[in-house]
């Protein structure tokens, strides 16, 4: 009987051992997918310039995207004004909110603003609202994400460092 409170009295020495020292190690936090996204997504992207199917010329395009879960952007647009067949360019800026959600991020405007003064930002911020879908995240990684808006269409954009 002695050896057996002996034998319980140095495995409870032991085993409070142990878990005081494992007390002191920071326990392991698993982040869920969408965390692991918006952790990403946070910093500044640029996007390689492109040609729409009207011809338009989008260049110049940011995005930052701010852990507190604001956003803005900015993208030149050049193309031909279809009545005259004038080149125009016009810088467009964007700001607002954003999160992610079940793989999705989900945004909301909160302005617009353009170097043209023809064009009215009102008009502009409520044709970008109405407009506004979700786009899906199909790809990322530290220096890139890549996702898809409601027409299918992917976009690449990249950190920049």
């Amino acid at each position: 009987m002695k050896n057996a409170f002996k034998l319980f009295l140095l495995a409870a020495i032991v085993l409070s051992g142990c878990s005081s020292s494992n007390s002191d190690k920071a326990p392991v936090v698993v982040k869920t997918e969408d965390e692991k996204m918006t952790e990403a997504l946070v910093g500044e992207f640029y996007v390689d310039n492109r040609t729409e199917e009207d011809g338009t010329n989008v260049t110049n395009i940011t995005n930052h995207y701010y852990k507190d879960g604001k956003f803005d952007g900015k993208a030149t647009f050049e193309g031909y004004e279809p009545e005259f067949g004038d080149l125009i360019s016009v810088t467009i800026q964007i700001s607002g909110t954003w999160k992610v959600k079940d793989k999705f991020i989900y945004y909301t405007y909160d302005k617009v603003t353009s170097d043209n003064p023809n064009l009215d930002a009102e008009v502009m911020l409520e044709s970008v609202r109405k407009k506004n879908s979700p786009d899906k995240i199909v790809e990322y990684d530290a220096a890139k994400v890549i996702y898809e808006d409601a027409d299918g269409k992917r976009t690449t954009m990249k950190k920049s460092y």
